[in-house]
This record gives structure tokens, C-alpha cells and sequence, in this order.
């Protein structure tokens, strides 16, 4: 029988993590894929960047993504991304079909990667690219790309995504190497059994052990003192874990040792993190502090029951935790934080979009709080004055891209008043954010540090009132600005306490 190929663009942007276009600009879900606000090393160096994670998975280096569908579900033979702008972005491209449903058990979309790749410097002139992919044994209609901008210059700009494959499997099992040496896999894919390892482990609290060898084949292990054992695990990150406590007692037992998750950082897993993950990590977090759960919980693959259930049976110490990207979160989820976590000082909700003017108000509760990311949420002017009000302490504060906020005039009046200890402040694409504004925020927050008003009307006569007041300012981004002229900029660009000038004009 004859097989064709066929190719196909892709029929809907289904989400993204960050963009830096507007969400009422229709080019970024039709024309222009994606569009990352976050490119180069700067804003990992700048004062409002998060402290890093010790533990780090060598192999993750994806720092955005972008969904999208197709209408037909295919045998993936190829993708083509055309890279209109700053190509070299991409370094993991996974897939998945909508049409086949989620696990029972786990809730979650089976999403098996296709190719991954270290960030590379690319030359800055479009391209199509299409790397050697994993063959897989099932049709697709869902592509997940993941970008890294560590080299990027600037925003990397995607025109479309094509999908090409057939619609019926190329060649029977077994046969596809010796058909298609052309399409050997670039990366060998583990997923599904680390998923298995993972699951496995996860339940491990609630089973018996019995299965696992004892000491006798532990070996040189058992003679060394359980501190240096601890050193040696502290390297690993959680799957290396996961993988080593099921080899015999003694390594399981100093696997889940508390001390190894003071940190814990799930988002390189997060399509394998699900209620069963939390509910089998939670005993061995009574030392929890920071949390990464960004990008988890996809497709309900974690519910506010289990996550409260986690929190509660860590006995929870946390002080940050990160929900980027979480689709499971909304008031019910901060009322728990509240419920278990009322130490917390760092909250991340960026592009959590249940987060609106009532989930918000929850955040009041958290006194000690000094470091809230709000970008891309649904609050709205009411509860962030009361948020405001109710958290004197906050230091870093990200309310860009709120579409809710009618007049970010009003906050910075606000921030002003009773956050006084303010060093960084995100108001990207604020909406009705006067002069006096900025003025009063400038006059009221003497420690200022970072500043991002991009793609504002900001003019000369901002620029020099910001120049006379904020004497700790590093940091101005005015990117996309047009009215401010080049003299202003530079004459401004050429104080001595700046570090990271970003300007546009």
C-alpha cells in the first residue's frame, strides 16, 4: 500500500509561557508564534532575578514554551520552524495527541519528546529549522516547544510551525532503522521509563520495602560514614534520586533523607509530576523551604486536594515557592498556602490566569511577604491596593502585562506609601501610569533598583525626574519606547550607578 506524506501549519497557539506582545495583539496567536520577553543573560543578573536553584538537571535548559495544534493527527516524520527573527531558540520540541485522552491514573498528557538539543549560537538570518527526530509509534496532533535565549541578542520570532507525517505508520516494528537511516533518533528518550521509576518511587511510602536487596549489596557504600554519603546525594538531582533509593535499603534510606530536600525543584519533570508525586515526596519534605512547581499540572494532573494534602504532611516550611505556568492554581490553592505556609516571603503566580481579583485577596495574609510576581495574572485595581496595604515588606514586585489593572497610576501611589523597602518594580505595559506616578514612586522608594516600564509612553521629562530621585537605580527598561530621544537616553545611560541599561528609542 502507498503511503503519503503530508504537511501541515499549525491551526491554533493552544498556550505559552511568556510573550512580549499584548494578549489583544493578534499577531502573536496568529502570524508570530512566539515572542519571549526574556532573552540573554541580563535578567538572570539583574536585582530582580529569583535566587537559582543548587540542584540542577544537566540536561534542562528550556526557559519558555509554546503549544500548538493541528487539525490532523500525523506519524511525525519531520517539523519545520520557520525562524523569521534571532533564529537558535528552540532546544526541545515535544509531542503529544489530543485526541487520545489522559491517564486514569495520573490525569496527565502523554507527551513524549521528539528531539532536545544544547542552546547553540546561530547565525542572525532566518532559517527553517528541522532537526533528526525520535520516532515514535503513535500519531500527533499537539507540538511543544521549548526555547532557551541564554545567546539570544534579542526576541527570537517564530512565523509558523509545520508538522510533516503520514497518516498511516511508514513501516512495520522493527524495520524502521534499516527503511530510514536518515531518521536516527538524535536523542535517545527515556520518559516512559523514568515516569515508571518516578511513579514507582513516589508510592514507595505506602508499600512495603521488602523487595529491596539489604545491606549485603550495598557495596563500599555501607563502610562510609552516613555524612559523606549525604554530601555524595546532595549532588544528584530528583530523578537520579528516585533511581538510586530503588537499588537497596541503605541508599533508599539515605535517599529520602530530609536534608536532601530543603530544595526541591520539579519543573525539569513537570510532565511527569502528578497528585501521586507530591503525595509520595511529602514525607521526606519536613525540611522543605523552596519549591519549583512551575509548568505542573497540566491536563488536572494535580488537584488542590493533593497539593494541600503535601503541604500539609511536609509539615511545611516553605519561604518561596514558584507556581509559573500552573493552570491548577486559583484562590482555593493560596488559601492553603495561607492554611500551612504563613512563613512564606517569595510567591511566583506569573501567567497563572485563575489568579484574578478574588484569589488575590488571599495574599494578604502573608505579612512577611517580599518578592510576588503577579505578571500575567487577572488581578485588578482593588486587590492589589489591598494586597499592597497588607504587605509592607515587599521588596520585588511584578505587575507586568495585568490587564485588569485599570490605573497603574493609583498602585504606584500605593507602592509609594507603604512600601517603602521597594527595590524592584515590573509595570510592563501599564495601563494610565501618569508622571506624578512615577514621580511619587520615585521620591517615596529610595532604594529602587530595577525599573521596567517597556512599552509605555515614557518621555524625556520621566526619564530626567527618574535621573534626579532614584540615585540606586541599576536598572531602566523603556524598551519600545518612541518618545524618548537619543540625548535623553544617553545623558541618562551615563550615570555612574548603572548596570544594565535597556533602551529603545
Amino acid at each position: 500500500m502507498a503511503t503519503f506524506s503530508s504537511e501541515r501549519r499549525q491551526d491554533e497557539l493552544l498556550e505559552f509561557s511568556d510573550h512580549s506582545s499584548g494578549d489583544d495583539n493578534t499577531s502573536v496567536v496568529v502570524k508570530i508564534c512566539a515572542q519571549e520577553r526574556t532573552y540573554g543573560l541580563w535578567w538572570k543578573l539583574a536585582p530582580s532575578a529569583p535566587k537559582p536553584y543548587k540542584k540542577k538537571f544537566s540536561s534542562f535548559y528550556s526557559e519558555d514554551y509554546i503549544v500548538v495544534s493541528f487539525e490532523e493527527r500525523l506519524y511525525p516524520v519531520a517539523v519545520k520552524i520557520y525562524e523569521t527573527y534571532n533564529p537558535g531558540a528552540v532546544v526541545k520540541i515535544l509531542a503529544a495527541d489530543s485526541l487520545s485522552g489522559t491517564s486514569v491514573d495520573t490525569g496527565k498528557t502523554r507527551w513524549l519528546t521528539l528531539w532536545s538539543g544544547k542552546p547553540v549560537e546561530t547565525p542572525q538570518r532566518a532559517r527553517i529549522f528541522s532537526p533528526p527526530l525520535q520516532k515514535i509509534d503513535s500519531p500527533i496532533n499537539m507540538l511543544r516547544l521549548e526555547l532557551c535565549h541564554q545567546l539570544m541578542h534579542y526576541y527570537t520570532e517564530l512565523d509558523c510551525v509545520v508538522l510533516c507525517g503520514t497518516k498511516q505508520r511508514l513501516f512495520s516494528e522493527g524495520t524502521e532503522t534499516q527503511k530510514l537511516p536518515q531518521f536516527k533518533p538524535f536523542m535517545q528518550d527515556h520518559s516512559d521509563a523514568v515516569a515508571d521509576d518516578l511513579k514507582a518511587l513516589t508510592l514507595n511510602d505506602f508499600k512495603e520495602i521488602s523487595h529491596l536487596p539489604g545491606e549485603a549489596c550495598s557495596g563500599l557504600f555501607e563502610i562510609l560514614p552516613a555524612e559523606v554519603v549525604l554530601l555524595i546525594l546532595s549532588y544528584l538531582d530528583i530523578l537520579s534520586l528516585c533511581t538510586l533509593a530503588q537499588t537497596c535499603r541503605l541508599l533508599r534510606d539515605q535517599c529520602y533523607d530530609h536534608i536532601l530536600y530543603i530544595e526541591l525543584d520539579l519543573q525539569p519533570v513537570w510532565h511527569l509530576v502528578c497528585n501521586s508525586t507530591l503525595l509520595g515526596l511529602a514525607k521526606r519534605c519536613q525540611y522543605l523551604q523552596r519549591l519549583n512547581l512551575s509548568w505542573c499540572g497540566k491536563a488536572a494532573a494535580i488537584s488542590n486536594t493533593c497539593f494541600g494534602r503535601f503541604l500539609q504532611d511536609s509539615q511545611s516550611q516553605l519561604t518561596s515557592i514558584q507556581l509559573n505556568c500552573c493552570p491548577f492554581v486559583n484562590s482555593e490553592t493560596l488559601r492553603l498556602l495561607a492554611t500551612y505556609c504563613q512563613d512564606l516571603r517569595e510567591i511566583d503566580l506569573s501567567s497563572c490566569e485563575q489568579v484574578d481579583s478574588i484569589a488575590a485577596l488571599q495574599l494578604m495574609l502573608f505579612k512577611k511577604l517580599d518578592r510576588l510576581n503577579l505578571y500575567r495574572t487577572n488581578i485588578d485595581l482593588h486587590s492589589i491596593t489591598c494586597v499592597i496595604r497588607s504587605c509592607p515588606e515587599i521588596q520585588h514586585i511584578n505587575l507586568g502585562s495585568c490587564s485588569r489593572i485599570s490605573n497603574y497610576t493609583e498602585v504606584a501611589f500605593e507602592l509609594g506609601n507603604h512600601c517603602p523597602k521597594l527595590k524592584t518594580l515590573d509595570f510592563w505595559r501599564a495601563r494610565f501610569l501618569t508622571d506624578d506616578g512615577l514621580i511619587h514612586l520615585a521620591n517615596k522608594c529610595p532604594l529602587l533598583e530595577e525599573l521596567d516600564l517597556g512599552w509605555w509612553t515614557v518621555c524625556d521629562l520621566d526619564i530626567l525626574a527618574l535621573a534626579k530621585n532614584s540615585h540606586c537605580l541599576q536598572q531602566l527598561d523603556i524598551l519600545g519606547t518612541r518618545e524618548v530621544t537619543c540625548q535623553a537616553a544617553e545623558k541618562y545611560v551615563s550615570l555612574p550607578y548603572w548596570s544594565y541599561p535597556s533602551v529603545s528609542c
